[in-house]
């Protein structure tokens, strides 16, 4: 496994604030091109992040296909819409709860609630809670930054992902990497740091300890290795327990999915 330098990607993620996310001003309210949709398959997933382990895990194509019209048994709720500027740049996506959040409309006067996230850059990412009030007006509140990087050849070579953890035992800055390596253009092997927290409460490390003294966390470590099997693909995922013990299991990538994914450009063939 790489070193999980906590340090660095602690300035990383102070950096990219500073130059980026603190500047950046959110606005979904731009004059738009086109506005097309896609089906939501899980509020908390983000369908258009550029992680690729997800899809891995899953055994499929997590990315919805994106449709001019609302079908005709589209419910609220269950769809996303895909904004694009004038030039025909994805702008932003809008995902719509289905009631108020009840703090919002008694702050704020809110009358509902929007998951957002806007594209802005190849490698940025900036997901907020968009809070509408009567007037007319926003107001955002920010969720999560995600940072992506590659190699010289286009390669997508690392996601990581930086959000505010308000848990009842979990504050500060919560850290997600993934790490890929790739063999003549193929993502062979990959590896994650899951769910580094800056500021671990006590009741939860303490809880680990006691349970199992030398508990790899804070963050998990993960790896993955990526094989062709004819025209499938096996993904074998070993996790670090402990120094001495890991848990691995693999799982299969049926031919039509991998074929999904190259399509998408996640190259696991």
């Amino acid at each position: 496994m790489r070193e999980f330098d906590k340090e660095a990607i602690l300035e990383k993620y102070r950096r990219i604030t500073m130059e980026y996310v603190d500047t950046y001003k959110p606005d979904i309210m731009i004059v738009r091109g086109d506005t097309r949709y896609a089906k939501a398959s899980d509020v908390l997933t983000n369908n258009y992040d550029r992680r690729i382990l997800p899809h891995l895990e899953s055994r499929k194509l997590l990315a919805q296909k994106e449709h001019a019209k609302l079908w005709k048994s589209a419910k609220e709720g269950t769809y996303i819409t895909v904004v694009y500027d004038t030039a025909g740049n994805r702008h932003h996506t809008e995902f719509e709860f289905n009631s108020t959040n009840f703090l919002a409309e008694e702050l704020i006067g809110s009358k509902r609630d929007t998951y957002v996230i806007f594209f802005v850059s190849e490698n940025l990412q900036i997901e907020y809670l968009v809070f509408h009030k009567p007037d007319g007006t926003c107001t955002y509140r920010w969720l999560c930054t995600e940072w992506s990087e590659y190699d010289e050849a286009g390669n997508l070579v690392s996601v990581e992902t930086f959000s505010c953890s308000n848990g009842p035992f979990s504050v500060g800055i919560k850290v997600d990497a993934e790490y890929y390596d790739y063999r003549d253009g193929v993502l062979c092997h990959a590896e994650r740091f899951k769910e580094y927290n800056t500021e671990l409460s006590d009741i939860t490390g303490g809880l680990l300890s006691m349970l199992v003294p030398d508990r790899i966390y804070n963050p998990e470590q993960i790896e993955y290795d990526i094989v062709r099997n004819g025209e499938e693909v096996l993904v074998t995922r070993t996790s670090h327990y402990t120094p001495t013990k890991d848990y691995t299991d693999t799982v299969r990538i049926p031919a039509k999915e991998v074929l999904k994914m190259k399509e998408y450009g996640i190259n696991i063939i």
